[in-house]
């Protein structure tokens, strides 16, 4: 219930913050329609895009002229280059350690409050995900930990400008792994005690040269010879899950379309406002 409410919090704003300046409402139209078919339409063809290296990641808005006076901009960023918080908890319910220890040097990293790591675990173990098959005549069993389905769920737990700090660091999506070819320094400091601001700056260095093919070539980096083979479980120069924003204005009114889609263009997530 409590995600329900946000999500209709959420919504609600949205809707308001864009009527609020609204001409007509054909013009909201055409925005929504430019921005969602941007994603919807073309995701299989913008992630062969960004495999072949025509689309950056992270970085600027790219912006892409558009017909009848409407002005689009686009962003993509790998969510693999992020912390996945539903790592801290494993499918038992039991703390991942290794997880849990790396989201708190992610806090510390971002000064932020390094109990929010507690605060996560707490709230994907509030109430266990339902199994679809009851156990008996009174209902259904819980089948492991209430994971949280997109980032906008933080705001439950934790306060407005903590929230604007840590999203862009975080995420929901991808197979927990850390990519080295896009994550920024937080997030690969936060891979092990031993990570040093000056060691992420050398991944992030390298990378610039030339990204890396494998995570084997991490242990090619100096002062990575040994830490590189022990960090190989947890990190990857790919990414399982792309970020997708389409921004779409015309005299001052703006439709903004997020999505997040699989390795083969696949929609997983989807929000408009």
């Amino acid at each position: 219930m409590a995600v329900l409410i946000a999500a209709a919090v959420e919504f609600a704003s949205g809707v308001f913050v864009n009527v609020s300046g609204l001409g007509n409402l054909d013009t909201m139209e055409k925005l929504s329609v430019e921005g969602s078919s941007l994603i919807a339409s073309s995701s299989g063809m913008l992630m062969d895009a960004i495999k072949q290296g025509y689309i950056q990641l992270g970085g600027e808005d790219m912006k892409i002229p558009i017909e009848n006076g409407v002005d689009l901009s686009f962003h993509a960023a790998d969510e693999n280059s992020k912390f996945n918080l539903n790592t801290l908890v494993s499918q038992n319910g039991d703390v991942n350690k290794e997880a849990y220890d790396s989201f708190k040097r992610l806090l510390k990293n971002l000064h932020l409050d390094e109990n929010i790591a507690d605060k996560a675990v707490n709230w994907i173990n509030r109430n266990p995900a339902p199994s679809s098959q009851p156990s008996s005549p009174e209902g259904s069993v819980s089948t492991g930990p209430g994971y949280l389905q997109s980032t906008p769920e933080l705001r439950l737990f934790i306060d407005g400008p903590t929230y604007d700090k840590l999203v862009n660091y975080v995420t929901v999506y991808g197979d927990g792994s850390i990519d080295i070819n896009t994550a920024d320094a937080p997030v690969l400091m936060s891979l092990s005690g031993e990570m040093s601001k000056d060691l992420a700056d050398r991944i992030i260095t390298r990378r610039q040269m030339e990204p890396f093919k494998n995570t084997g070539e991490l242990s090619t980096v100096a002062g990575f010879e040994k830490l590189g083979m022990e960090l190989l479980p947890r990190i990857t120069a790919s990414s399982s899950a792309i970020g997708l924003r389409a921004t779409a204005e015309e005299d001052g009114i703006t439709r903004i379309v997020e999505g997040v889609v699989d390795a083969n263009g696949r929609i997983i997530y989807w929000r408009e406002y």
